[in-house]
């Protein structure tokens, strides 16, 4: 078998999928795979190949399900996960990667050995991720000295939660697992970092880290930003496809890459090593030096690169199939790519199983496979085209052809125009490594001469970025839907492998076409309907110190009220955490898009919804034209959606459900500023069951609505401005009479939210609270008499149900 390699680890994949779940034991596994050694070995000695290799590959699986459980055990268990310290301690250990850098903030990967705790030192190993606030030049200057190997103290408080938990893979916590991080931290000063010891002098990251660091600081002395502290954005994208530093470019050039299919050409991955090797090869082969040895030389500066960028898994990746490539070239006369791409993908899962649900590790083998695969069968169906452009055309067919199915499930994008602009985007990025390399040799050499490099690696950038903007980044050539189901997954996976099969049968390889055609068709399109409710379902989603609500009536119909924000940085609740749970729901449509007011913690989310899904109609309370965060979201909206102020007394009736405006009132709708206690209030009325939702409104409002005529008791209140002291009165509750409780509030958030007041309020008036702080998202469902809750925290890794009866 030419390629013995590929079905060892196609097992060893489906084994760490299986030790992921709950089946099986270590024991079990282990047991299983001494019996799956064990009789392959018999059968070989037999020389019955066959059996023998079908329990290699049994054995495979096993050693995969057991290498999987192993791991994902040790992690959930590891004693740093389950700290739990309620204020700031001081954490020492040794920094394994240079800190990165964001808008006011620094990132730094601590590998810890103990921490001070109330004058107690405890020893504890493990890997942190801490989030230092920056707030002077001074404070950057001192955090960028900082090298791989220094020995660091900071004071940190420890994050509550994994990140946001709604009802689904918790996203914040695999990503940290897959990264290798047991928990992080928030640091609010880099004055409460401070450097204990230097690194070893003779450490190799030190040397790379240093060259890094100088490399980066003449890229951004270089393009300079003269209205901010950082580059430009030709500046960013230069530190991102030269040496992977991300965390300098902005939302708006991040957002135009995903969208035109080109964010791969900044992330350093398997098509910058390829060119980076190829420049090194070209270079090595005109000072004639033979080919083992200057294989042996490309190995050893692929090491050095992985360390200068500091070894980001997608480099680590692609510097690992470079190097066994080579390094077969080495050994042996004729080398199979494919073999070297499956035993780069076996020493990665047996390092790390968690990897195989890395969206990056994912597209890196799915793209480089299917190149492998499809490349020169497709280039020789295409007509010969100047430029070289069928083979990148190819190139770029093949690729897409792989990445596919992880785009739409994991990123919810399908992209097409990608197919085209890679055409160009692919040599221009070429290009652009060639002047930025040659940049960075000049600027030290010869500065004028860097300086004209420079401006040269300047106008490269911009044509890239210019290409990722041209028009035609939206349907139908870029948009997003929700995941397929996994049974659409693998038909396509067996249907594009079909296409490989010999031509034995007349028709057959036109059947499997059009059965692939047909799947992709599906995949693509999603011609599923969304998630059906059987009565009222309320949402109140996890999002931090913001609030999100999705309504689902009866039937197929969706309400969203707010999108959450968390202003003062580049993370998008929208993007990240609102959408992706809309599509786990099935949504490609919002009928109804409700805004209760302009303030960030509740709009900023609802630009990345406007963008991703079709909006029927938005409702927002009465705010002024001028204010930046609603005209931001209008901009958003797709051409010919209705905005609809509403005011008190408005209501509508959603498939048997009635929904009442009871605040703000008309009179105020031409109010010159944003203020919390003008925002929608909302109740929802289903069979015998009201839900009163009270957006951020306070004390003031509360009292305006007890003295109105309309009807207030309701058996659910969200109550208001996630449970400030301000609002949630005892007069109000009185007149409520709640049952239930649900508070929107960020884990650890700097106001203190919610207050003990409010808490002890609604505990007297006997209401059930639910926060989202400490519950995650609490779902509440309702056929008009009983209602049902639902929330996402875990207890013993079950969801914690309550069920109470007579609604009213």
């Amino acid at each position: 078998m030419p390629t013995p390699l590929l079905p060892v680890v196609l097992c060893l994949a489906a084994g760490v999928l299986c030790g992921r779940s709950a089946w099986g034991s270590v024991a079990l596994w282990s047991g299983l795979l001494i019996a799956g050694l064990a009789c392959g070995w018999l059968f070989f000695g037999r020389r019955r190949n066959g059996p023998a290799a079908a329990c290699v590959l049994a054995a495979a699986f096993f050693l995969g399900a057991l290498r999987s459980q192993d791991a994902q055990s040790a992690y959930r268990n590891h004693p740093l996960r389950l700290l739990k310290l309620p204020e700031y301690a001081d954490f020492e250990g040794q920094l394994f990667r240079s800190p990165s850098f964001g808008p006011g903030q620094s990132d730094l990967a601590l590998r810890v050995d103990g921490f001070h705790y109330r004058k107690r030192f405890y020893r504890l190993n493990g890997r942190i991720r801490v989030f230092v606030l920056c707030g002077t030049p001074a404070d950057v200057l001192f955090l960028k000295s900082l090298r791989p190997g220094d020995r660091i103290r900071v004071s940190a408080r420890l994050s509550g939660s994994p990140g946001f938990r709604n009802f689904g893979p918790a996203g914040a916590d695999r990503r940290h697992e897959i990264l290798g991080f047991h928990r992080t931290a928030f640091s609010k000063s880099a004055l409460l970092v401070t450097r204990a010891a230097c690194g070893s002098k003779l450490d190799p990251r030190l040397w790379a880290a240093a060259l890094r660091r100088r490399l980066l600081d003449k890229i951004e002395e270089t393009f300079r930003d003269p209205g901010g502290e950082g580059p430009t954005e030709a500046g960013a994208v230069l530190e991102a496809i030269l040496l992977g530093e991300r965390g300098r470019l902005n939302e708006e050039t991040l957002r135009s890459l995903r969208e035109s299919g080109l964010f791969h050409l900044i992330a350093i991955s398997g098509a910058h090593i390829a060119v980076f090797a190829g420049f090194l090869h070209v270079l090595l082969a005109l000072i004639r030096i033979p080919r083992r040895p200057a294989s042996l030389l490309l190995i050893v500066f692929l090491v050095f690169y992985a360390l200068a960028v500091e070894g980001r898994a997608s480099v680590l990746r692609a510097v690992l199939m470079a190097g066994l490539f080579l390094l077969g070239k080495v050994l042996w006369k004729d080398v199979r790519p494919l073999n070297s791409v499956s035993l780069s993908a076996l020493i990665l899962l047996l390092w790390r199983p968690a990897s195989l649900l890395d969206p990056g590790f994912q597209l890196t083998f799915a793209a480089t496979t299917s190149l492998i695969l499809f490349m020169s069968r497709i280039r020789k169906r295409l007509p010969r085209l100047p430029l070289r452009l069928r083979e990148l055309f190819a190139a770029s067919l093949a690729a897409h052809l792989g990445v596919a199915p992880v785009l739409v499930s994991s990123f919810n994008r399908v992209v097409f125009s990608g197919l085209v602009l890679n055409l160009a985007a692919v040599p221009l990025m070429a290009a652009v490594m060639a002047s930025g390399y040659v940049f960075l040799i000049l600027a030290h050499i010869h500065p004028l001469s860097g300086q004209a490099a420079g401006w040269a690696a300047e106008i490269l950038v911009r044509v890239f970025l210019f290409l990722s903007r041209l028009p035609g980044q939206t349907p139908p050539f870029s948009y997003r839907l929700p995941s397929p189901p996994a049974p659409v997954i693998g038909l396509y996976a067996v249907f594009l492998l079909a296409l490989l099969l010999p031509r034995k049968r007349k028709g057959r390889s036109a059947a499997f076409l059009i059965l692939f055609l047909s799947t992709f068709a599906v995949l693509s399109l999603h011609p599923f309907p969304p998630r059906h409710s059987p009565g009222l379902r309320l949402t109140v989603l996890d999002v931090g110190q913001g609030e999100s609500i999705l309504v689902e009536f009866p039937g197929r119909k969706k309400m969203l009220i707010d999108g959450g924000g968390l202003p003062g940085g580049n993370f998008d609740v929208g993007e990240s955490v609102v959408s992706p749970f809309l599509w786990r729901a099935g949504m490609k449509r919002v009928d109804i898009l409700v805004s209760t007011h302009a303030h960030s913690d509740h709009i900023e989310g609802l630009c990345a919804v406007a963008r991703n899904f079709r909006v029927g109609e938005v409702w927002e309370a009465p705010s002024p034209s001028d204010d930046p965060w609603r005209r931001r979201f209008l901009r958003t909206l797709p051409a010919g959606v209705s905005v609809h102020s509403r005011t008190e007394g408005d209501s509508a009736s959603v498939a048997g459900v009635r929904v009442e405006v009871l605040h703000p009132p008309g009179a105020e709708a031409g109010f010159r500023t944003v203020d919390n206690e003008l925002s929608l209030v909302l109740r929802l009325t289903y069979g015998r069951v009201s839900m009163l939702l009270a957006a951020d409104v306070g004390r003031e409002t509360e009292h305006r609505l007890l003295r109105g005529g309309s009807s207030l008791e309701s058996f659910v209140l969200k109550a208001g401005h996630h449970g400030s002291p301000t609002a949630t009165s005892p007069e109000f509750l009185e007149r409520v009479k709640p049952r239930l409780a649900v508070i929107s509030c960020g884990a650890g958030n700097a106001y203190g939210l919610p207050g003990p007041a409010v808490l002890e309020r609604l505990r007297r008036c006997g209401a059930r609270i639910y926060r989202t702080d400490l519950d995650g998202a609490v779902e509440i469902s309702t056929d008009g008499r009983t209602v049902e809750v639902r929330t996402a925290a875990e207890i013993d890794g079950r969801p914690v149900f309550a069920y109470i009866e007579e609604g009213r």
